[in-house]
């Protein structure tokens, strides 16, 4: 996630001041932040003690998807499958997003979003699920990793994720929405942040979503800039990677949009096989090839 980010700016300030009072050049060390120590302990406590979200209402942020009971028997396997943006289908969301004034990655978020219900991801009680395909409305909850704080004594929390929030889309067929309008929905509902506060005891359940955009930003007076691991790596990333399998469903469902370059990104979904098989995984993509055509060339095409 984005939780990295204030002690890169912190590192790169240090190294900045010590690098100028080894060249004998005055300086200030940068201010210290205020403590937040003792919020994040309370909202850990708050958490472990169950307290309802409506009493303790800061324990949203504790990261908890690693606090599972024991699994069945016969346990979930969950499959990673990779799909690749090529350069055309940016380039068409590239201007789609500026004909609408949205960002990249949420035109990323919001077409995928279409494909998803396109596809039958919940149902109407917003439980995760592609098996039943004659469902009539979806409810789907999603947790996002947020580079945005809510507030000024969130600025320097990073030890329990503060940046995840949980956000709640909804469709039924033939209610009149359209594919731009969906698209338009997620913008919304990012850019005015109306989503709620992260639920640790829920999030086993929701569909996690990263997005790993390239971070290009020189930091500090040395220009320190993030690499890419792929970067020092003989193998191609743009050709296909294989598609793994493992013992034990962590989540039904995670995505990773990754960008790869400024020309390509990746969309990498983990899945659990009890809930979406890949019969589902390839209705998906094919989902997916249809709404970015849609919102590309038929806007307003129906979004069920």
């Amino acid at each position: 996630g984005f939780s990295c980010f204030p002690i890169i700016s912190d590192l790169a300030e240090l190294y900045e001041y010590y690098d100028g009072v080894k060249k004998g050049l005055e300086g200030t060390l940068p201010p210290a932040a205020p403590s937040s120590f003792r919020a994040l302990q309370q909202r850990l406590f708050d958490a472990i003690s169950l307290k309802p979200i409506t009493v303790a209402p800061d324990q949203s942020s504790i990261r908890g998807n690693d606090f599972f009971p024991a699994g069945p028997e016969h346990e979930p396997s969950t499959y990673n499958h990779l799909v690749q943006f090529d350069a055309g289908a940016l380039l068409a969301l590239r201007q789609c997003g500026r004909n609408f004034s949205i960002p990249l990655d949420v035109m990323l978020l919001g077409v995928v979003s279409v494909a998803l219900l396109r596809a039958g991801v919940a149902d109407e009680n917003g439980v995760l699920s592609g098996l039943d395909t004659n469902r009539a409305a979806q409810l789907l909850s999603m947790t996002l990793y947020v580079p945005m704080r809510d507030g000024a004594s969130n600025e320097a929390m990073v030890g329990l994720f503060s940046d995840w929030r949980d956000m709640t889309l909804s469709a039924e067929p033939d209610s009149g929405a359209s594919v731009l309008g969906q698209v338009l929905d997620v913008a919304g509902l990012i850019r005015s942040r109306r989503w709620s506060k992260y639920d640790a005891l829920q999030n086993g359940e929701r569909l996690l979503v990263n997005i790993l955009a390239m971070d290009e930003k020189p930091r500090g007076a040395c220009a320190f800039r993030q690499t890419r691991h792929h970067e020092f790596q003989d193998e191609d990333l743009k050709q296909s990677r294989f598609r793994g399998c493992r013992k034990g469903a962590m989540r039904p469902m995670r995505l990773t949009f990754e960008q790869f370059n400024l020309q390509t990104w990746w969309l990498s979904m983990d899945l659990s096989d009890d809930r979406y098989p890949p019969w589902w995984c390839r209705r998906f993509v094919s989902a997916l090839q249809a709404s970015v055509s849609d919102l590309v060339l038929r806007p307003v095409s129906p979004l069920l």
